[in-house]
């Protein structure tokens, strides 16, 4: 068996279903932001943990049941040039994950979420039914049921 270069990036899975899986993924020659918006339909995690047994072991999982990836150890510093706006979504899993997303290259909120054609959408800054999570989130564009600015925040 050859040997391959490695990235590792550790990440937590939301899935439709409720449940979490925390494990790697490499990325080698990319970054996460790359990795997650690329054309492929799965992720294949290894060292994975479902939550309902500890054993770690590879994983393939469907980008569409992806409501959320938390980057755990990315590089992921934050764009020079960006618009920020603060938003809401209500997923189909019943959270609500709130942060600031960039809309940079749209003329306003609305044309982000109408043009925007990336399977998932960064967010920054970001708490999960009210609780802070400490890195950058992505979620998917197609598993919320509805997005409103966050003017409370």
């Amino acid at each position: 068996m050859g040997i391959y270069p490695k990235k590792d990036c550790e990440i937590t899975l939301c899935l439709s279903n409720n449940s979490q899986l925390d494990g790697l993924v490499n990325i080698v020659g990319r970054d996460i932001r790359t990795f997650l918006l690329d054309n492929e339909s799965d992720i294949v995690m290894y060292e994975a943990v479902n939550g309902e047994d500890e054993s770690r072991r590879p994983m393939i999982v469907p980008k569409k049941h992806i409501l959320w990836v938390e980057v755990r150890n990315g590089d992921l510093s934050e764009r020079k040039v960006a618009i920020y706006r603060k938003m809401k979504m209500k997923m189909t899993n019943g959270q609500v994950v709130s942060g600031e997303i960039d809309i940079t290259g749209y003329d306003r909120v609305s044309d982000y979420f109408l043009k925007n054609t990336d399977m998932f959408s960064e967010v920054s800054r970001v708490a999960v039914d009210g609780e802070s999570v400490r890195s950058i989130v992505f979620v998917s564009t197609t598993q919320y049921l509805w997005v409103i600015p966050d003017e409370d925040s």
